[in-house]
């Protein structure tokens, strides 16, 4: 059922920070909706905030909005409600409720990877991310971008391309499809089963200030996020920034020195942000966390016939790229040494992989 009134304070004149100071006064929606001009005051909020807020909950209809919202096809998901990400629920000012157009359930999805850069694209910075988004799709990354020009709309593309789950954020409203020259691609992440999310009303046109205000959702909805391309003062550091600001991974291309195109990624290297010169990068990152996606590499057409089981699956997996020591095997497979020996002995004797020097690779 909607919350109609935290759908409402959605749509009006205030903002999140003011939201967070009703919800922490009045305990819910309803009672701060429904609080004086001096309950207001006591909590910051200016007469002449309050007046345009007044103003707004005097023309505003809620059931003819939720017709509205039926007619586009869109969900509301408020700030209370139990699909509402709880990585978005920790930030600071965080949206007052999302207005969702697709698949509401990737708001829960359980390995998100930011994939954000500079709108100019070079040809580097597309072949790195078509490269790189092309793998994380494959190991069962959900992408989160703001369906902007240049990174941003390849990598969305890249991902209903290679039949992968995509959230594009939108720094406007859900309805609309900003800028224009990404409609195709807003319409094929919806048929792919994906999501566009934003926390603005149907058909809020976007301004400056919404377009920051939209990076904090990608890097709050992702468990990591990667800059393939960055020029210096790119709004991709912003994302990047809110990131390590919430406890996320930041990962990062290096480009050309001689590119002002990398002089935003080169900054965030310095700044400790991971190198990535393949997915694997990134995915170790994640591989002790339980965050591998094992039921994608059991779809690999080299190992699909190899009637593995679940621990050898594991194995053969990890040390596909590289070799690994048993101990490394075990921290990041999270198996019994005893169990990987087993396994081990099995492989081995199939040919499958092979032992030398105690560095176990896949042949």
């Amino acid at each position: 059922m909607t919350d109609n009134y935290t759908l409402a304070f959605s749509c009006s004149t205030l903002g999140p920070k003011s939201f967070q100071k009703i919800l922490i006064k009045f305990g819910t929606s309803e009672k701060g909706w429904n609080a004086s001009e001096e309950e207001f005051a006591e909590i910051g909020i200016v007469l002449k905030t309050y007046k345009n807020f007044v103003e707004f909950k005097n023309g505003f209809d809620c059931d003819q909005y939720n017709v509205r919202l039926k007619k586009a096809g869109v969900e509301f998901v408020a700030f209370a409600d139990k699909r509402y990400p709880k990585g978005l629920r920790k930030i600071e000012n965080p949206p007052i409720g999302l207005f969702c157009n697709g698949n509401v359930k990737l708001l829960k999805s359980t390995f998100s990877i930011g994939v954000v850069g500079t709108r100019k694209i070079t040809q580097y910075g597309q072949d790195v991310t078509e490269m790189l988004v092309k793998e994380l799709v494959k190991n069962g990354a959900v992408i989160v971008s703001g369906l902007a020009l240049g990174v941003d709309g390849l990598a969305h593309r890249v991902t209903t391309e290679n039949k992968g789950l995509a959230i594009a954020v939108l720094a406007c409203g859900v309805d609309c499809c900003l800028p224009s020259e990404n409609y195709s691609l807003y319409s094929s992440i919806l048929k792919s089963n994906g999501l566009v999310v934003s926390e603005y009303p149907l058909s809020a046109p976007p301004f400056k200030g919404t377009f920051l205000a939209r990076n904090r959702i990608v890097a709050a909805l992702s468990d990591g996020v990667l800059i393939t391309e960055a020029a210096e003062g790119s709004g991709s550091l912003v994302t990047a920034a809110y990131a390590l600001q919430y406890g996320k991974k930041v990962f990062a291309v290096p480009g050309q020195i001689t590119s002002r195109m990398s002089d935003g990624s080169l900054q965030l290297l310095k700044q400790g942000a991971k190198l990535v010169s393949n997915a694997e990068d990134i995915l170790q990152e994640f591989s002790s966390a339980g965050w591998r996606n094992n039921s994608q590499f059991s779809k690999n057409k080299q190992f699909a016939n190899l009637n593995l089981t679940k621990e050898e699956k594991k194995i053969v997996f990890l040390i596909q790229n590289e070799g690994l020591t048993i101990d490394e095997i075990s921290k990041l497979s999270k198996l019994p040494v005893s169990k990987i020996f087993i396994a081990i002995s099995n492989l081995e004797i199939r040919g499958i992989i092979r032992n030398a020097g105690g560095k176990i690779s896949a042949k």
